[in-house]
């Protein structure tokens, strides 16, 4: 890709690249656990921003996503799978063991030392996107083409009924 593509940055340096790039047409946030909501509020100054994919950023709340859908209506592709928050969990060494024995895929050990810490999909907010979310997709970006979801179970037949009557060129949901 171009000049016009930004892949990963913390925080700091996506608001800087943010308020200085107001051209940038793609973004790919995939999997940047450190990218917040402070950094998704500078999103709304690209205006021309056609590709968003913040797929399994951890820290983005669909409140800020809806702000950035708003601000952004000429978005052609968003991908904003397996969005979750994740709470984590420290156990000694025997309730790890036990820890492993009662969880499959859902967790991820962070290391062998005594002290373990698990990160737990947290049933309050796994996962975090609605139908709010695609009804402001349905109103906001009538371009879209391609809209990933996997994993944004919340999501009800009537949200997506929504967003397919407002997104009239959407190809792949």
């Amino acid at each position: 890709m171009g000049h016009d593509t930004l892949s990963p940055f913390p925080d700091d340096v996506l608001v800087h690249v943010c308020s200085s790039c107001t051209d940038l047409r793609e973004l790919r946030m995939r999997v940047s656990a450190d990218v917040s909501d402070v950094a998704a509020s500078m999103l709304v100054f690209l205006p021309n921003l056609t590709l968003l994919d913040v797929a399994r950023c951890d820290e983005l709340s669909e409140e800020s996503l809806i702000r950035v859908v708003e601000h952004c209506g000429g978005l052609q592709y968003l991908d904003v799978s397996w969005c979750r928050v994740f709470l984590v969990v420290f156990c000694c060494s025997d309730d790890a063991r036990l820890a492993r024995g009662l969880c499959s895929s859902s967790w991820s050990s962070s290391s062998s030392s005594p002290l373990t810490a698990f990160l737990f999909p947290d049933p309050a907010v796994h996962p975090q996107i609605t139908d709010d979310f695609c009804f402001a997709v349905s109103a906001s970006c009538p371009s879209m083409q391609d809209i990933l979801l996997e994993g944004c179970k919340p999501i009800t037949p009537q949200g997506l009924l929504k967003m397919a009557k407002g997104c009239r060129m959407l190809r792949k949901c």
